[in-house]
């Protein structure tokens, strides 16, 4: 797992090569717009969402004595939560908005890259379809990150296990970003069930991939670049591994 994590890693660095020489910069524009937009909505909402509930954790300490203590923690605690949420939230939505986006520049990077085209179903049909299945991902990887998300948030209240939480969050929200990354190019290959056993399979590079998503999702004009990036990087990954997989495949039945 170490292994593909860090060929997931790896496979940004090959990507900006690739990208460059098949000249496909130019499907960063729209994701970049797309994700001004959606951040620009998603802090508003986060810091109003702040103000209310850091009010509503400290209104229930009811006692004089350590108010001022509760009020700090009460800000501390509802930052953590807001920022978890606003990121789980932002890096799903982007994915879902930017889909129509990130699926040609995959089957682009793909054609580059193996020198045939992907027999990809075109047409409004095939793109309700598309986004359809990337709305049933979204909402299924959302559902089993925030129940997981929970015991970890729990686990940060306990002294001298902070750090680990914070490492195990962030672990948490690089792979299943990287999860959906995959899935730009898995769709092509897979329906739903076996694209999630094939991420099963392959995790190391879901989370290889999703730690530098993630990180440039954090830093300064990263955002801007980090999903058209990290499904280019993804691309390469998947198919490295099904062809792997179907070298393997042939090898048993042989």
């Amino acid at each position: 797992m170490l292994n593909d994590t860090l060929k997931g890693i790896g496979a940004y660095f090959r990507a900006i090569s690739m990208i460059s020489e098949a000249r496909l910069w130019k499907f960063f524009l729209a994701p970049a717009l797309i994700s001004i937009g959606l951040l620009v909505v998603i802090v508003t909402l986060a810091l109003t969402v702040n103000t209310h509930l850091g009010a509503w954790l400290v209104s229930w300490w009811t006692w004089e004595w350590g108010n001022g203590v509760v009020e700090e923690v009460g800000k501390w605690v509802s930052s953590i939560l807001v920022l978890l949420l606003g990121l789980m939230l932002y890096k799903h939505l982007v994915m879902i908005l930017c889909g129509p986006f990130m699926s040609p520049l995959s089957e682009r990077l793909e054609h580059h890259l193996t020198g045939h085209t992907p027999n990809t179903p075109v047409g409004m049909v095939a793109n309700v379809r598309t986004s359809i299945r990337g709305i049933r991902l979204a909402i299924r990887l959302l559902v089993r990150e925030l129940l997981l998300t929970i015991p970890l948030l729990l686990l940060g209240f306990i002294p001298g296990l902070n750090l680990v939480s914070l490492v195990l969050l962030f672990l948490l929200q690089a792979y299943y970003a990287g999860y959906g990354n995959l899935d730009f190019t898995l769709e092509r290959y897979y329906n739903v069930k076996d694209s999630i056993r094939f991420v099963h399979a392959h995790r190391g590079v879901a989370l290889g991939n999703g730690i530098p998503f993630i990180v440039l999702l954090l830093t300064g004009f990263g955002f801007l670049i980090a999903l058209p990036l990290a499904a280019s990087a993804g691309t390469i990954e998947v198919l490295d591994k099904v062809e792997a997989d179907s070298r393997a495949s042939s090898s048993r039945h042989s």
